[in-house]
Parts: C-alpha cells; structure tokens; sequence
C-alpha cells in the first residue's frame, strides 16, 4: 500500500479542524548545548517530571482523551490496551498530562499544558539528548494551546516540513498539518464505478497475508500480531 494517496476522486472529504503535526528528529550538535542548559538540574529531579505509565494503570487517560475531538483511535488502542504502546504523564498518582504513543510512531500530547517541569523533561525527549528513542515519531497535541506552549519551548529548532523534505537538517523539529477525513458513503456509491479498476481483485485478508504484506501502512505495523488482528 503506498500511503501518499492524491487520489482526487476521494470519496473522503476533509473536516474543517487541521492539526499541527510535530516529527521529533534526533539531535546532532544541538545535544550539548541543551546540556549544559539543563545541568543545573539533579538527575532526580527530572527523573520524575515525565513518568512512563504502568500499563495497569492507562485508562487514567480515559478522561482527557475524552474530551479530544479529532480522531484518535490510535491513542484509544493503547489505552483501551488493544496494541501494545506506551504511556508517559507528570505524575504517576494524580496524571494530568499525557503523552501516549503508538508503536508504529503515531503520539498524542494531551492534557495540562502549563507544567514547565514536564515540559522541560518532554523538550529533553522530543530532541533525544539520552538516546532514549529509536525512530520518529508523528505528535498531535490536544487542546491547541499546547501549540503556543510547543513554539516556545522549541524555539529555534522548528523548521516547516517543506523546508526540509531531503531531511538535511538534524536536530529539529519538523512542523507538518495532519487532515482529519470524513467518509461519505453517498458520494462514494456514485462514484465506485469510474475508479475502480477492473484489474483490481478485492480479497479477504488471511493470516499469511497478514504476514506477507509490505508496505508503509499494513496491518502488521499497527496490530501486535495476527490474532489481534483477526
């Protein structure tokens, strides 16, 4: 499957509400420098500014997750304990901030916004200065003032997508705008006719399909396994 679709015949019509996308790259020369800013701080103290959630204890995030009003069906999967993600907040006994990520690098930001503690330990994250992650990964936030609290905190490492597609620049952020769809079963049934390629074969996914399918976007990179999926 190639996920760029431009398929201008898209039965799928955009929402009005577009959401700021972060990618959060690795770090090159940037890591010392953020560093020695941070020395001042004891290594315990930012130990306990972003928590990783204990798995038994997700659906705190039920709550806030709530009150999202943009798809997030890869966030509930995690809290909802149906794909193995992770969880992280500011505070393990009284969570009210979120970051929940799905493994195939999907996240969301959520909750309180105004906890300069965590937002100083998330800064840390997001740059990468312990190595801590691996890949990519694509962050929504929710509500949008965490926007105006994103900018601040990473002022002077955000870069438009656009100005960066040949991913020159190392250790920034990359601002992207994620389109939210919305399926119109009408417009779809009159136009099925003209798209779809007589040389197109629609099968029922099996479980050695589910194993042999490569592409970007293919079940196995969203479901834990093929039960699962199934």
């Amino acid at each position: 499957m190639n996920a760029k679709r431009r398929d201008i015949n898209s039965s799928y019509e955009p929402e009005a509400r577009l959401n700021s996308v972060f990618k959060l790259k690795d770090p090159d020369d940037l890591r010392m420098k953020l560093i020695a800013k941070n020395r001042k701080e004891s290594v315990i103290d930012w130990i306990y500014r972003m928590e990783l959630l204990d798995a038994k204890d997700y659906l705190e995030a039920t709550d806030a997750l709530s009150k999202v009003t943009f798809n997030n069906l890869f966030a509930r999967s995690i809290v909802e304990h149906k794909v193995t993600g992770k969880i992280f907040v500011d505070d393990k006994q009284n969570p009210q901030t979120f970051y929940i990520g799905h493994p195939y690098g999907m996240t969301l930001l959520l909750g309180k916004s105004d906890n300069c503690y965590f937002n100083e330990q998330f800064k840390s994250y997001a740059l990468n200065l312990s190595r801590q992650r691996t890949d990519f990964e694509w962050m929504q936030v929710f509500p949008n003032n965490w926007n105006d609290v994103l900018q601040k905190l990473f002022d002077g490492y955000l870069i438009q997508s656009k100005d960066n597609i040949q991913s020159i620049c190392k250790g920034v952020i990359e601002l992207h705008t994620r389109i939210n769809f919305k399926f119109k079963p009408e417009k779809y049934s009159r136009q099925k006719k003209n798209v779809l390629n007589p040389g197109i074969v629609i099968k029922k996914v099996d479980r050695e399909m589910f194993q042999k399918m490569k592409g970007s976007v293919v079940p196995s990179h969203f479901w834990d396994s093929a039960d699962d999926f199934f």
